[in-house]
């Protein structure tokens, strides 16, 4: 579902809908690459946001569990944008 609102570029909707669910983030019962791929897509949909240390959060609990290549790239770019918001 919220693959759906992320489709329609609703991330507001997209973000509801996956905190709805905190089983998909609960590492007692899904395996280590669903996680990533879970905070993965959190990531993308707080950065859309602007919510960008939550984005870096995620981003950086998403490389914990496995290493996505797309989630580094995010990391690094939210490394950079954070730094320059606070000069």
């Amino acid at each position: 579902m919220s693959y759906d609102f992320g489709q329609k570029g609703d991330y507001a909707g997209q973000l509801a809908s996956m905190n709805r669910y905190p089983y998909l983030f609960d590492a007692n019962i899904q395996p280590a690459h669903d996680l990533a791929v879970a905070y993965n897509n959190r990531c993308f949909a707080n950065m859309k946001m602007g919510h960008l240390k939550e984005a870096l959060d995620d981003c950086t609990t998403s490389l914990k569990y496995d290493r996505i290549p797309d989630a580094f790239q995010k990391q690094q770019e939210l490394l950079k944008r954070l730094k320059v918001e606070a000069i």
